[in-house]
């Protein structure tokens, strides 16, 4: 064997593996339509706040790997607007307010293939507020109001290859990390309890592989 044909034999022993490997990963961008609304936990029992579901959106990257076998990974760096809508009561104004928060976001999900076509992702959501607006009758920054910048929450959701590379899901995240609270205290002004404050969402998403 020549010294040529044999550096080239060597060349093909290295590259066929990367590009085989390389076709389990896959890069892409997806988008969505959220409905955004907000839950609270340990509120007394004479506590209420009307609340609807905001209309918002995503927007992100991904980079996922397919195993042999039925699993895969995905992480999902983007942005997110959450938030919700809240009715609004107060002597003679009456009146219909949202609440958007703006989120840097990343999903790391597991894949669970049912098959070429149809999987299930879940896993945990970190996301980092970039900033509040409340808007009413005009924009207000309530940034400052919210204790935790950074949350934490859980994925699940389901898709389906629709077109060569492109796919559609049904998702629901849930809080598992406070943004906020509403401090309650007794007519003498001493601490009674607080209502913890978390985001969920409904998504309906679209990805596209490149």
């Amino acid at each position: 064997m020549t010294q040529k044909k044999f550096s080239l034999l060597i060349m093909l022993l290295f590259v066929l593996p990367i590009t085989n490997n390389a076709q389990d990963f896959k890069f892409g961008g997806l988008t969505g339509i959220t409905a955004s609304k907000i839950y609270f936990n340990n509120k007394p029992s004479d506590f209420y706040e009307e609340t609807d579901a905001l209309t918002a959106f995503n927007i992100n990257a991904f980079a996922k790997y397919k195993s042999a076998s039925f699993w895969g990974v995905a992480i999902e760096p983007g942005f997110i607007q959450k938030g919700y809508r809240t009715n609004i009561t107060w002597g003679f104004i009456q009146g219909s307010a949202k609440v958007r928060l703006n989120y840097i976001q990343l999903p790391i999900l597991a894949e669970l293939y049912l098959s070429d076509k149809l999987y299930f992702s879940l896993g945990p959501e970190l996301a980092y507020l970039l900033n509040a607006k409340y808007n009413m009758e005009g924009k207000t920054d309530i940034t400052d109001i919210y204790d935790n910048r950074f949350e934490l929450s859980g994925l699940i959701g389901v898709n389906y290859n629709i077109y060569k590379n492109f796919d559609i899901g049904l998702r629901y995240n849930r809080g598992l990390t406070k943004t906020t609270g509403i401090i309650f205290m007794n007519e003498t002004g001493e601490y009674m309890d607080e209502a913890k404050e978390y985001n969920q969402y409904l998504q309906i998403i679209v990805n596209f592989t490149i």
